[in-house]
């Protein structure tokens, strides 16, 4: 197993370096004879090296093309997805390789130290960038794993790169709120999400917050109650990857992904060093109970000072309403199913105490053991929705198959509307 561990990866790099050098060979030529013309870029070079740390901190060049390459020539070679060809020379002499961790810049020579394998053309934080999952945590536990890996995990992390190399390479938008289907979504990674619920709970006044996925935005466009709670919530965050897709399709990309369920754990990170409290609504009889077990086991310091299952109805409301006033809870959150939960805490909020309000729709479902979430590769490449589809497929299929179409077909129609204006 070590040998093919060795052989493998250096035959797919001559191969695939060679498949390079013969589409890059003509390409220089091209990108010469066009220079004839322009006598400005005559004294730019055509190639450019950037120096870059390898494997346990060797140097090398990484190859590129120069600003003496035509422009015309420059964009059309971004267009075909071909800007980086002359890596093809760094491939053929073992500079690089197809699959491995980040090259590193020389300022960060005291990691490369410890890197024990080449720089990579195909990684997984690239294939988390196109999907908006490029979390901090995940990159740092990515890098960690990447010297121990071998052909077939080498192997599985190109088959998820080919399954979102069709994305864009779009950079996100500076906008502070996308609109997507008359919703302002919010454009921000998950760590300033974090510091946004934070920042509301120390002020005091009552905040909605909620988390918004296709479904949601499908709902809103026939509930006009529910999406007047989502105009006037204060933070609305883009849940899933069918958000990420519908700002490549506005040309409004968004920064990241930002679901309750990776939210989740870095809020309770957050609340262990700001002492605010925490009441948990909703899921079913228990299932409150076993998420605060979960918490007091990975985050003791979190105050959990209530819970309470969210299967009850108007008359036992204001009960409940009652049982998280008195629990003196701060931070409120509610599983109760879209578009109940934020409706409920639009009604009820001021009255419940609590400083902060969010719907966290199933993610009490994931942290009370009840249900189990995607594995991670399902996760980079946007496909959770399918592995919750085949653990209820029958509540979930109209959701997902035809709802997502509908989604998507009402955000080419914003699109198009926009593009006539």
């Amino acid at each position: 197993m070590r040998i093919l561990d060795r052989i493998l990866p250096r035959a797919t790099d001559l191969i695939v370096g060679g498949l390079l050098a013969t589409l890059l060979l003509p390409t220089v030529a091209l990108a010469a004879a066009g220079r004839r013309f322009v006598p400005q870029l005559q004294q730019l070079p055509l190639l450019v090296r950037s120096r870059r740390l390898g494997a346990r901190g060797k140097p090398f060049d990484l190859m590129r093309f120069g600003r003496g390459t035509p422009r015309r020539m420059r964009g059309l070679l971004h267009r075909a997805r071909l800007s980086k060809l002359p890596i093809a020379f760094n491939l053929l002499c073992g500079d690089v390789t197809l699959v491995g961790p980040r090259p590193l810049r020389p300022t960060m020579a005291k990691f490369a130290v410890c890197l024990g394998r080449r720089p990579g053309l195909v990684r997984s934080d690239l294939i988390r960038r196109r999907t908006g999952t490029d979390f901090a945590l995940e990159a740092a536990d990515e890098s960690e794993a990447m010297p121990a890996r071998g052909w077939r995990a080498d192997l599985a992390l190109l088959a998820r790169w080919l399954v979102v190399a069709w994305m864009p390479r779009a950079r996100p938008t500076r906008r502070a709120r996308v609109d997507i289907l008359g919703i302002d979504v919010d454009n921000v990674n998950l760590d300033e999400a974090v510091e946004r619920v934070v920042c509301a709970l120390d002020k005091g006044a009552p905040t909605l917050s909620a988390f918004v996925n296709p479904h949601c935005l499908n709902v809103a466009r026939r509930d006009p109650s529910y999406r007047a709670v989502l105009t006037g919530a204060r933070h609305v965050f883009p849940d899933g990857f069918g958000l990420q897709l519908a700002g490549q399709l506005l040309g409004r990309p968004l920064r990241q992904n930002v679901n309750g369920t990776d939210l989740f754990p870095r809020l309770c990170h957050a609340l262990e060093h700001k002492g605010h409290s925490v009441f948990l609504l909703g899921g079913q009889p228990g299932v409150a109970e076993s998420v605060h077990d979960w918490i007091r086991l990975h985050y003791p310091r979190v105050s959990v000072c209530g819970t309470h299952h969210g299967h009850f109805g108007e008359a036992d409301s204001d009960r409940v309403v009652r049982a998280v006033r008195d629990s003196g809870a701060e931070l409120l959150l509610v599983a109760r199913g879209v578009p109940l939960q934020e409706t409920w805490l639009a009604e009820n909020l001021a009255q419940t105490g609590a400083q902060v309000g969010i719907g966290v729709g199933g993610l009490f479902e994931f942290y009370s053991g009840r249900i189990p979430r995607a594995p991670r590769w399902m996760r980079d490449v946007g496909f959770e929705w399918a592995y919750r589809l085949l653990q209820e497929p029958r509540r979930l299929a109209h959701r997902y198959l035809v709802g997502n179409a509908v989604f998507l077909a009402s955000v080419w129609r914003q699109r198009r509307r926009e593009a006539r204006t």
